[in-house]
């Protein structure tokens, strides 16, 4: 997602950019210069575009030669950004079992890959350049030969010969800029590809429902059962339960029992595999998902902070909190004394943030001025 994101988003850019603006600039700079040409001399102005059919031909297997290779470079960066992506999620595990070494092994290994790719690439690209040139050489060379010959039969002027070499000159960087924009329209052609693959996945859970508005409470699991369609792992298998409004349940179970995936159901982030879960005698396809959502308070065992004030974090979802609410909710969780004792020190030194306290760093509800 992170190489769709950045690396072909920007191919895209490309395209859209300079390789549209000088491809139009090279087809109204080819209709001007080859108008011009044929009002002095036709039978010379088809001699110098007679390179044209062959340079058709090198773009077209060029071009095809760059979009493979652009493929396979794409999906080499997609899986270089994944491995480094996993490492540093998981760098404490890493680090624990002494593996630096290996996952640098292998980066490097993988990157010598990408490397490889990519000099591939580049030397089609290398190899395009100089070929444009070669013909328009070519061009130049006949417009000198057949022109002299049209000059001795008194055909045309020797000042007719200069004007046409002017105009080859004027065509060479449109002709060798084509490369260039086959290159760029080729692999801006493969990374749209990928982003399409990216915008046409379609979510697994589709907002259908229309209700909204507040639920008094009452839940209710009518043989549920759930498959992870990933793994393939039955998580909850034939469960059936009814919550009154106002009760509390406790769910208690062994590690993978299918606790969490309870919650994960109740807020919809899986629909059932088989079964039905109700809420006020409604089932949860029938509830707008923003609502549903929005009237269950969920508190998820992965722990995630982000990056912003210990204020903003307690009160995530919920902005209109009070600050009266936020340090309530600081006290239940039993942060509030370590926040305001680490506040004293740090106003008693320099009062600023600038300490190495680590809740200091996410306590701006409580320092003032933050």
């Amino acid at each position: 997602m992170m190489a769709r994101i950045t690396e072909d988003v920007n191919k895209v850019r490309m395209y859209l950019g300079p390789a549209l603006l000088y491809g139009i600039n090279l087809v109204t700079l080819f209709v001007m210069v080859i108008y011009a040409m044929l009002k002095v001399d036709v039978r010379l102005t088809l001699y110098s575009l007679l390179p044209l059919p062959l340079l058709s031909l090198s773009i077209y297997y060029v071009s095809r030669m760059i979009e493979r290779r652009s493929q396979s470079i794409q999906a080499k960066l997609s899986q270089l950004t994944g491995i480094v992506q996993e490492v540093f999620s998981g760098i404490r595990v890493v680090k624990s079992y002494t593996q630096e070494k290996a996952f640098g092994a292998h980066f490097a290994k993988e990157s010598e890959e990408y490397k490889l790719k990519n000099m591939s690439l580049a030397l089609v690209e290398a190899m395009f350049i100089p070929l444009m040139m070669v013909l328009i050489g070519m061009s130049t060379i006949l417009v000198i030969f057949v022109g002299g010959l049209q000059v001795f039969e008194g055909t045309i002027t020797t000042g007719n010969i200069a004007e046409f070499v002017i105009y080859v000159n004027m065509l060479t960087w449109p002709v060798t800029s084509i490369g260039w924009i086959a290159s760029i329209v080729q692999q801006a052609n493969v990374s749209q590809g990928r982003i399409n693959e990216f915008l046409d996945t379609k979510s697994a859970i589709q907002n259908t429902g229309t209700r909204k508005g507040k639920i008094k409470g009452q839940l209710a699991f009518d043989h549920v059962t759930f498959t992870y369609p990933d793994s393939g792992i039955t998580a909850i298998d034939d469960l059936s339960f009814t919550v009154e409004q106002g009760q509390k349940v406790a769910i208690i179970g062994r590690t993978a029992a299918g606790k969490s995936t309870i919650a994960d159901l109740i807020l919809r982030m899986y629909d059932p595999t088989k079964g039905s879960i109700m809420v006020d005698g409604i089932s949860l396809q029938d509830y707008e998902l923003t609502s549903l959502r929005e009237n269950i308070a969920y508190v998820p065992q992965d722990v995630f902070l982000f990056s912003d004030t210990i204020e903003a974090n307690i009160k995530f979802g919920s902005q209109e909190s009070s600050r009266e609410v936020v340090e309530q909710y600081a006290r239940h969780a039993a942060v509030y004394e370590d926040i305001m004792g680490c506040r004293k020190a740090l106003t008693r030194v320099s009062g600023s943030v600038a300490s190495p306290c680590p809740v200091a760093r996410n306590s701006g509800f409580l320092l003032p001025g933050h």
